[in-house]
C-alpha cells in the first residue's frame, strides 16, 4: 500500500467531525510520507540478517520471520541515506501500550546470537 493510500480515509474523517459543526473548517494535506520499510535483499544488511538467522537456534530461538514494517522508524530514514539497517529482536506484545511486554527468555537469548553473528562478520 502507497504512503499515500490512508489519506481519503483520513479527509473522510474529518469530514464527518467538521460536517456536523456550522462554522467549524477544515484542510486535510499531505505533508510527509513514505512507503513501508523492507530490508535490503543484499548488502551488508542482509548478511548480518542471515547470520542472525543461523545464530538464533544455536542460541536457543527460532529463526526470525522476514517482514516490512508499514509503521514508522528510523530504519527506513537510514535506509534510504545509504546506511544499512535491519531491525529485528525479541517477541512481544502492547507496542506503545499501557500493558507492553517483551518475552524475557528471548531477550537474554539475543544477546548471544548477536554476539555470535558480530563475530562471525569479524572473522572475515
Amino acid at each position: 500500500m502507497p504512503a499515500t493510500a490512508p489519506l481519503p480515509e483520513v479527509r473522510d474523517l474529518v469530514d464527518a467531525v467538521t460536517g456536523g459543526a456550522p462554522g467549524l473548517g477544515s484542510t486535510v494535506e499531505l505533508v510527509l510520507a513514505r512507503d513501508a520499510w523492507q530490508a535490503d535483499d543484499s548488502g551488508p544488511a542482509a548478511e548480518l540478517m542471515e547470520l542472525l538467522a543461523a545464530a538464533l537456534p544455536t542460541a536457543g530461538a527460532a529463526p526470525p520471520a522476514r517482514t516490512g514494517a508499514p509503521y514508522w522508524m528510523e530504519s527506513a530514514l537510514w535506509q534510504a541515506s545509504g546506511v544499512p539497517a535491519l531491525v529485528c529482536g525479541p517477541a512481544g506484545g502492547g507496542l506503545h501500550a499501557v500493558d507492553e511486554w517483551i518475552d524475557l527468555a528471548q531477550l537474554r537469548r539475543y544477546p548471544m546470537a548477536i554476539a555470535d553473528a558480530v563475530g562471525r562478520i569479524m572473522a572475515g
